[in-house]
């Protein structure tokens, strides 16, 4: 489900309205986005052995997406959407929120989160990113979603190996960590 903009910022700091004939091309596109990582089939089947070959190691995204014959950012959706259905089969037999969206402010085309979840009225905003080296461009949309009312938790997951906190309180986690905290059910 996509979270129409308004419908989470009453105090319109990031919203806008967005109406009913605006809504299904938003709509569209971001359905388009999720779907965006399985329209290159092959690129995934090269992938696939790839990846078994790292299982249980420290994955060197650019060999990978080498050996694999693939861009870094078609690598970089597959985890994403990897992620994204890790964190629906953890709502789904956990209960460890109520909905996810994406989320993206108003006036800004290039800025975004990747998951805001949602239990109750409060928010967890997570943005994944499939490499080592972080850049503070990474941050952007974490650094855009801090007003939000109800939002607990800033969190950048990546596969790099150190744990982090920017000064403007965004947690920087591997994905080893973030998979212990969903094992430990402990994420809010």
């Amino acid at each position: 489900m996509i979270l129409k903009e308004a419908e989470i910022h009453h105090d319109g700091l990031f919203g806008r309205e967005i109406k009913k004939d605006q809504y299904q091309p938003l709509y569209i596109k971001e359905e388009i986005k999720a779907e965006a990582p399985v329209r290159n089939l092959p690129g995934f089947v090269r992938f696939l052995p790839v990846a078994a070959l790292f299982h249980a190691q420290v994955l060197n995204i650019s060999v990978a997406a080498r050996d694999a014959e693939i861009k870094h950012t078609t690598l970089n959706g597959y985890f994403e959407g990897w992620l994204a259905t890790l964190l629906k089969a953890y709502a789904r037999h956990r209960n460890l929120f109520d909905e996810f969206y994406y989320w993206s402010p108003a006036h800004s085309r290039t800025t975004e989160v990747d998951f805001l979840l949602r239990r109750g009225n409060e928010f967890l905003a997570l943005e994944a990113k499939c490499t080592n080296r972080l850049q503070d461009t990474h941050l952007k949309g974490l650094k855009a979603i801090t007003g939000l009312d109800g939002l607990k938790k800033k969190i950048l997951i990546y596969t790099g190996e150190r744990r982090m906190k920017t000064p403007d309180d965004i947690e920087i986690w591997p994905l080893s960590h973030f998979l212990d905290i969903l094992a430990g059910n402990i994420l809010w």
